[in-house]
């Protein structure tokens, strides 16, 4: 074990010899520098730290280096000023570094990291929470969790970390805590507005109500944000193709990628109109509009008594000008667009993001589509005979009697549960009354009359003992009587011509679940 030591020196007050704490251990790096430090005050600890290090001294000088070893030694806050000069090389512009860079130092500061060495999923997790308490919502929890998630990334990409220390922490569930639903403006609601700005003479930042009405009519028709429709000009519109496309160049879309969008005819009348008399190579809306879009679209809404806030389907929605987007990429979808296509034209990488937070449904949409789902041939049949009249009741007109109509019943050659029209309904009726019918014993003497079934007896029940004849119950088709034996069975003499036992003494006949057990009396009487 490397040995280690506790140093002397002079208490000032006493004037006396005395030892440190902490021991201390030397030893000579790679490059052969001699190093003496303070390692601990647990001398077994300090031998152990000892070792350690002069097994690192050792590697070196066998030229096996630590490659994090430098970086360790780095502040954080180094570490972000590199990460922000990549991100400027890679054209990114300068609000989003300027968004990444506050929340990553606010994430630095609030967990008081210095050093790579510092990084915590623990504290992390802690401080997000922190968050979410003073009352931020979880989307802005999880766009803090996204930057700090990047930066450390990128270390890791780069080397300065062995790994990403917060790769398990995840985000929490926006759908939870939404603070702001973005709305979407009905069909009605767009003419509105397109109408009152046109006729609109009031200015938003140099714009007057036809411009902005333009504005409006091609984001409604594109799916352009702000920043892009800010940066169009006219060489960004091609009418001679088919269709006409608005072009926009890399530098300007969100996602770095040049985009050739297709527009609508009736649009691309509109904007060659409105082209005519804008300069050459010039903004097509100029100004500084753009910051305050939403404002603009607020006070146009507002003059059209278009509502800026609606109650949709997961509560209030609010129209602000991305909502031009939402009702672009909806409608979109409502044109029989798939999936596929509605992410080209939205530009999106992510189907979720397309169907789930863009895309829009109204009840009258869920409406068409249920009237769109296949109908059986009995529905059709209804359909068809208007004459039908479906009772909830069993009466008509005042008078009782059966129900008549459709209804849901089975039948032997159909078994699963289906509608039945007037016909099967009245022949089914007919066979029920036919099988209700009493058996009709004519012909035979009985000491208690006709024989029924009653509904007990269907039921399973025990009825009253009744005396019953012989020749009733060879009429009667009940289960074989299990109870005699195959002779006893022989035995019984029966005459075909009248369908009857010659023997017709009465017997009792108990009524069990299972069978008709004739009793002690019966048996003992007549061929049983």
């Amino acid at each position: 074990m490397a040995n280690v030591y506790r140093r002397s020196y002079i208490d000032q007050k006493t004037g006396k010899k005395k030892k440190t704490a902490k021991y201390y251990g030397k030893y000579v790096d790679g490059d052969g520098i001699l190093h003496r430090l303070p390692l601990s005050t647990n001398k077994a600890a300090a031998e152990m730290m000892l070792a350690e290090l002069k097994r690192k001294a050792e590697f070196e000088r066998a030229g096996i280096r630590d490659p994090l070893k430098e970086h360790r030694k780095t502040p954080l806050a180094e570490h972000l000023s590199a990460w922000l000069t990549s991100l400027r090389a890679n054209r990114r512009g300068e609000e989003y570094i300027d968004l990444k860079e506050s929340r990553v130092i606010g994430i630095l500061d609030g967990c008081g990291w210095v050093n790579t060495s510092d990084l915590s999923a623990d504290r992390l997790e802690t401080f997000l929470q922190e968050l979410r308490v003073q009352g931020r919502s979880v989307q802005t929890s999880n766009d803090w969790l996204q930057a700090i998630r990047q930066f450390v990334r990128w270390m890791a990409i780069g080397g300065r970390i062995e790994r990403d220390p917060f790769q398990r922490v995840k985000g929490g569930n926006v759908r939870t805590d939404v603070r702001r639903r973005r709305g979407e403006l009905t069909p009605a609601e767009v003419d509105k507005l397109l109408e009152a700005t046109t006729r609109s003479e009031t200015t938003f930042r140099g714009l007057s109500g036809i411009e902005r009405a333009v504005i409006y009519r091609v984001a409604l028709g594109t799916g352009f944000r702000v920043k892009e429709l800010a940066a169009l000009e006219p060489e960004s519109f091609e009418f001679t193709t088919d269709p006409p496309t608005a072009s926009l160049p890399a530098k300007v879309t969100k996602n770095r990628h040049g985009v050739t969008q297709p527009l609508p005819e009736g649009l691309s009348v509109e904007v060659a109109h409105f082209l005519a008399s804008r300069p050459a190579r010039m903004p097509l809306w100029p100004g500084t509009w753009s910051d305050r879009s939403a404002d603009m679209l607020k006070a146009d809404l507002a003059t059209a008594g278009v509502p800026v806030v609606v109650n949709g389907l997961e509560g209030d929605e609010v129209r602000d000008f991305h909502a031009l987007r939402n009702t672009f990429i909806s409608n979109v979808i409502r044109a029989g667009a798939d999936i596929k296509q509605a992410m080209t034209l939205a530009r999106h990488s992510d189907p979720k993001l397309t169907a789930g937070r863009y895309a829009r449904t109204r009840l009258y949409d869920l409406g068409a589509v249920v009237n769109k789902l296949p109908t059986s041939k009995s529905e059709d049949n209804l359909n068809e005979s208007s004459r039908i009249v479906l009772r909830k009741t069993g009466t008509e007109d005042g008078t009782t009697g059966p129900a008549t109509g459709p209804k849901l019943a089975q039948t032997p050659d159909r078994p699963r549960l289906r509608l039945i029209t007037d016909e099967e309904t009245a022949a089914s009726v007919h066979e029920d009354d036919e099988k209700e019918k009493p058996r009709d014993f004519s012909g035979f003497d009985s000491d208690c009359g006709p024989m029924m079934t009653t509904e007990a007896e269907r039921a399973g029940f025990e009825p009253a003992v009744q005396c019953y004849s012989h020749a009733a119950l060879a009429k009667r088709c009940f289960r074989p009587l299990s109870h005699l034996s195959v002779d006893e069975i022989l035995s019984l003499d029966y005459d075909s011509d009248k369908h009857a036992l010659k023997n017709r003494t009465p017997c009792s006949i108990s009524w069990k679940r299972s069978a008709w057990v004739p009793t002690s009396r019966s048996m003992q009487s007549g061929p049983w």
